[in-house]
């Protein structure tokens, strides 16, 4: 199980990933807590497109995500 330093890490690494747009949409979302309403005001988009580049950003990401954690070192067991 990942602790949360190393989450935090390939979340960051995950998000530098992926396309300006995604990430400013995922950021704006998720840790910043907009509503997807107020994302599409700023952006001057509808809230259905906001909603599907959302879906789009997230699949985006779980991809990248999911790639890094296979990929990252592993935790070797210590053997007394």
């Amino acid at each position: 199980m990942l602790e949360a330093e190393e989450l935090a890490l390939l979340v960051r690494a995950a998000l530098l990933q992926l396309p300006p747009d995604y990430q400013m949409l995922l950021l704006s979302k998720y840790v910043h807590g907009e509503p997807s309403q107020r994302i599409a005001e700023q952006l001057h988009f509808s809230d259905d497109a906001v909603r599907s580049k959302l879906a789009r950003a997230r699949k985006a990401f779980r991809k990248v995500f999911n790639k890094l954690t296979r990929s990252a070192p592993k935790e070797q067991e210590v053997r007394p």
